[in-house]
């Protein structure tokens, strides 16, 4: 009797926590039998209607073999012979109905993880959609033919990335949209770099332009230096549109700097004759400013210093009327070492 007690409660332990290979000895009963099963039959039912919903065909197998198990568990059941054979049919149900409910409890469990892998692929298929969307916001006309190639290529493998989710099949839907975002990432990075030489590109020309408006309105846009410059300011902008006409744009912008700089170095040439005016103007109210002080004084030296001052003044001007601003320079400079020296002595 004890053994009997002792065996049942082992077996009812065994249902409970769900392990494998329960059996049913002699002294158990056919209720205890019929609820172990009714249990297996409770998680199949339940596996039925998440497989059914999922559409995963290694649930489905696995659902399959579960019910095979169960029916072989029932048809051990009607044939459990408590009095002669209790303990070998008993194991035999054990082994059936636990395994059926082991399966069955896995195609639940597959079913959950194919609905978190289902996820995770819908959400990088929306990933490289949106990465695609950015790109085509980014491109236009000016685009190289073979950026456009490669984002048409990637459109193409995209939508058969989502073909192939809507028809569950997820692990090759993932591999090729995560290949079709690769490609996009490489392409994103020489679209930025396009953009952003097209950009420079753009600038540099609005400042040719604002360049050449200004030389050709100014006093030496006459003059056979500026105009050979212009020239060749020219055949450089010329050259820079045919390197961007060949998606040479490294080149193209090159060119084209170099064509501004020549533009830039005509515009110094004739910033320099105003400041030149201006530095001549200022040494002639300089130099008015202490004539009558020199005049009155008695130091030779300072009338000395001051006339040497008014000889350099002098060829600043001629310089300047002619054009030689460099020389000009150098003489008003020298100008205003002596009225330094002429204005030290008067105060001396």
């Amino acid at each position: 009797m004890k053994r009997r007690i002792r065996l049942f409660i082992v077996v009812w332990l065994l249902v409970l926590t769900g392990t494998a290979g329960a059996q049913y000895d002699p002294g158990e009963t056919m209720e205890a039998a019929a609820r172990d099963l009714d249990r297996t039959d409770l998680v199949i039912e339940r596996a039925k209607e998440v497989v059914v919903e999922s559409g995963s065909e290694r649930a489905k197998n696995l659902l399959e073999a579960a019910i095979r198990l169960q029916r072989q568990a029932r048809s051990e059941m009607r044939s459990f012979d408590f009095d002669n054979y209790g303990q070998i049919a008993g194991q035999r149900l054990g082994k059936y109905t636990m395994s059926a409910r082991k399966k069955a409890q896995r195609a639940i469990a597959v079913t959950r993880q194919a609905d978190e892998n289902e996820n995770h692929v819908r959400r990088r298929l929306e990933m490289t959609d949106e990465l695609i969307r950015r790109i085509e916001e980014n491109t236009d006309s000016a685009t190289p033919e073979n950026i456009l190639l490669v984002l048409e290529t990637a459109i193409n493998k995209q939508q058969r990335a989502r073909e192939l989710f809507r028809n569950r099949r997820l692990k090759m839907a993932l591999q090729l949209t995560m290949q079709t975002r690769k490609s996009l990432e490489r392409m994103a990075e020489q679209i930025s770099g396009h953009l952003k030489t097209n950009r420079h590109q753009n600038s540099l020309q609005e400042r040719y332009y604002t360049l050449l408006d200004r030389i050709e309105v100014s006093e030496v846009a006459h003059r056979a230096e500026v105009k050979n410059r212009l020239q060749r300011a020219e055949e450089f902008r010329l050259q820079a549109e045919k390197y961007a006409a060949e998606n040479r744009y490294s080149r193209a912008e090159k060119a084209m700097q170099e064509a501004v700089n020549l533009l830039s170095r005509i515009t110094e040439r004739f910033k320099t004759p105003e400041r030149i005016k201006n530095s001549l103007e200022s040494m002639t109210r300089r130099m008015e400013e202490i004539r009558s002080r020199v005049g009155s004084s008695r130091n030779q030296q300072s009338a000395r210093w001051y006339g040497s001052a008014s000889e350099h003044l002098e060829k600043a001007s001629a310089f300047y009327l002619a054009g030689k601003f460099e020389e000009a320079a150098v003489q008003l400079q020298a100008a205003r070492q002596m009225l330094s020296r002429a204005k030290k002595s008067l105060e001396d």
